[in-house]
């Protein structure tokens, strides 16, 4: 039950804060791979308007083509984000893999602690405000955490 209320204080929080806009080039990189991915299109394309592709992020390839420097990894996250909902539905990743960072950090501090220990535990995780503003934003660090926590949990 405690757990149940934890969550339900971090998805109140995230839908508080939520941002309608990101103002980062690297999240234009991640949703294009994710989308090419969900497409099942090359992650590289040709691209000729110069002012489509800004940032740091682009590299290209020695065929000419270009593509974002990042490792496939979140934007595979994102692409099953996609798949299941669109456009909006890649606004549900973040939320729901702080979600789970949240869910793996309760599991992870009850190999150790008391059931009220890991509780606090984890919600001082839920009301951690970089948790939580990155939870609500379209970059990595959300999953990130969700991904080390449930790492060191199976250990």
């Amino acid at each position: 039950m405690g757990l149940a209320i934890v969550l339900g204080i971090y998805l109140w929080l995230i839908a508080c804060i939520n941002p309608t806009a990101y103002t980062e080039y690297d999240c234009d990189g991640y949703l294009l791979l994710a989308k090419r991915m969900a497409r099942l299109q090359p992650l590289a394309q040709t691209e000729t308007d110069p002012f489509y592709l800004q940032g740091h992020l682009w590299v290209t390839t020695t065929s000419g083509k270009v593509i974002p420097k990042f490792a496939p990894g979140y934007p595979l996250v994102l692409a099953i984000f996609y798949r299941l909902g669109g456009d909006e539905g890649m606004l549900w990743a973040s939320p729901v893999m702080g979600g789970l960072a949240i869910l793996g950090m309760f599991l992870l501090c009850r190999q150790w602690m008391r059931p009220m220990t890991a509780l606090l535990a984890t919600a001082a995780l839920a009301i951690n405000p970089a948790l939580l503003f990155y939870s609500s934003y379209f970059l990595t660090h959300a999953t990130m955490v969700a991904v080390v926590v449930w790492g060191m949990c199976f250990l």
